[in-house]
């Protein structure tokens, strides 16, 4: 009997994630260090009342951590010409003061070089919060979905076209900032998680039209918005004039 039970608890659980190994067998221990052998066909019943019960905990278990995964690892997008994702990502610190760096870029057509701009912070390893450019949309699985609405638009804010051998503000930022992504492909792409460049990243790979990227505090306070358009091969950056600064 105890075979065949302990391989019916193994393959009922085979589906579900496990939260703790050793905690699964200490508890399988217990259950069958109680069973007197001599009484065993008169406690079946109890025992598998006991399974049960530590099969919904180890449910309820994988199910709690489903949802915190979930909270940081945003779902794959069905394929659509038009990525669009509003997250909340977490910014590091220099000197006691938390910074996020834009590096903006336009294109040199000349050495094949496109226009993009990313949003960045010495974080590790997700440094690369987001990024928008003329072949590819990334962000950061580190920074969580959020359902704020952050504008597109530049509205309070100062600056004008990127440089083509690169811009970078440092920007003061609070400890975390709402970040929005928005671009349009030519044809369907699908936003998925992989790594692309060694770590774990989401990203959508195509011929981008156009794409935007905003960033604002929680508190509804703008703090820099950048476009990249590719038939221009033009990137522009405002950014918020108190807190950003050229580095």
């Amino acid at each position: 009997m105890q075979p065949d039970l302990e391989r019916l608890l193994r393959e009922s659980r085979s589906a579900l994630p496990d939260p703790d190994p050793a905690a699964t067998r200490r508890g399988i221990g217990l259950l069958l260090a109680r069973i007197d052998p001599g009484r065993r066909r008169r406690r079946v019943g109890l025992f598998s009342a006991a399974i049960v019960v530590l099969l919904a905990a180890s449910v309820a278990v994988a199910a709690e951590r489903i949802i915190r995964e979930g909270e940081h690892t945003p779902s794959v997008t069905a394929a659509s010409r038009i990525v669009d994702r509003t997250v909340l990502c977490e910014v590091g610190s220099q000197g006691g003061v938390y910074v996020a760096t834009l590096l903006a870029a336009s294109a040199i057509r000349a050495t094949g070089k496109v226009a993009n701009v990313a949003l960045t912070t010495n974080l590790v390893p997700n440094w690369r919060l987001a990024y928008i450019g003329a072949t590819e949309v990334l962000l950061s699985p580190a920074c969580s979905r959020s359902t704020a609405r952050v504008a597109l638009t530049s509205r309070g804010l100062s600056g004008g076209v990127a440089d083509r051998f690169g811009d970078e503000l440092d920007c003061w930022t609070p400890r975390r900032v709402l970040v929005r992504v928005r671009a349009v492909f030519q044809s369907p792409v699908t936003l998925r998680l992989g790594s692309p460049y060694g770590f774990r990243e989401l990203f959508a790979r195509g011929k981008v039209q156009e794409a935007v990227l905003v960033v604002r505090t929680q508190a509804g306070k703008p703090l820099a918005f950048a476009t990249v358009v590719s038939e221009t091969g033009r990137a522009r950056v405002f950014t918020a004039r108190r807190d950003c600064f050229p580095d």
